[in-house]
C-alpha cells in the first residue's frame, strides 16, 4: 500500500514537472484507476447491504404477519363475546315478552301475563342497559388487548398494518 501512495506522489510530481501531454494524462488516469482490493471490498459491501435489506424485509414481513394473526384472534374473540351478549339480551327480551303477554301452559291453555306494561318497559330498559354495558366492556377489553399487541411491536408501523390487515 505504501508503495502505491509513493507511486502516486511520483506520478503527480512527474505531472507537475513534465511538459509532455501524454505523461500528464497518464499520471491523472493512473491516479483514478480502481485497485482490485477496492473493487472487491465494494462488491463485498454491496453483497452485505443486499443481504441486510433482505433480512430487514423478511423481519418486517414476519412481524406484520404475527401482528395480523394476533389482531384477527382478538377480533374473533370480540365477535364471540358480542354473540354471547346478543344471545343473552335476546333471551332477556323473550322472557319479558312472555311475562307480559303470557305463555301457553303445559295443558295447552294460554296463561295470562304476570307483569304490567310499565313493569315490562322498566325491565326492557334494564336489559338494554345491561346489554350496552356488556358491549362497552367487550369494546374496552378488545382495546386493551390491541394496545398490548401493539406494545409487542414498538418499532413498527402497526397503524399501517391495521389498514392492510
Amino acid at each position: 500500500m505504501a508503495e502505491k501512495k509513493e507511486e502516486k506522489k511520483l506520478d503527480i510530481n512527474e505531472m507537475l514537472n513534465s511538459t509532455n501531454e501524454d505523461n500528464v494524462a497518464n499520471a491523472i488516469k493512473s491516479g483514478n484507476l480502481m485497485e482490485v482490493e477496492v473493487t472487491e471490498e465494494a462488491l463485498e459491501n454491496i453483497s452485505k447491504a443486499q443481504r441486510a435489506r433482505k433480512v430487514d424485509e423478511a423481519k418486517n414481513f414476519i412481524n406484520e404477519l404475527m401482528y395480523g394473526v394476533g389482531k384477527q384472534k382478538i377480533t374473533l374473540n370480540k365477535r364471540k363475546a358480542t354473540t354471547r351478549i346478543d344471545k343473552k339480551y335476546m333471551t332477556a327480551l323473550g322472557e319479558i315478552k312472555d311475562q307480559f303477554l303470557g305463555t301457553v301452559g303445559k295443558d295447552g291453555k294460554k296463561q295470562p301475563g304476570t307483569i304490567t306494561a310499565i313493569e315490562a318497559r322498566k325491565k326492557i330498559r334494564e336489559a338494554k342497559e345491561e346489554y350496552r354495558k356488556a358491549l362497552s366492556d367487550a369494546d374496552k377489553y378488545q382495546s386493551e388487548l390491541m394496545d398490548e399487541l401493539r406494545g409487542q411491536f414498538p418499532h413498527y408501523w402497526c397503524s399501517d398494518w391495521d389498514m392492510v390487515i
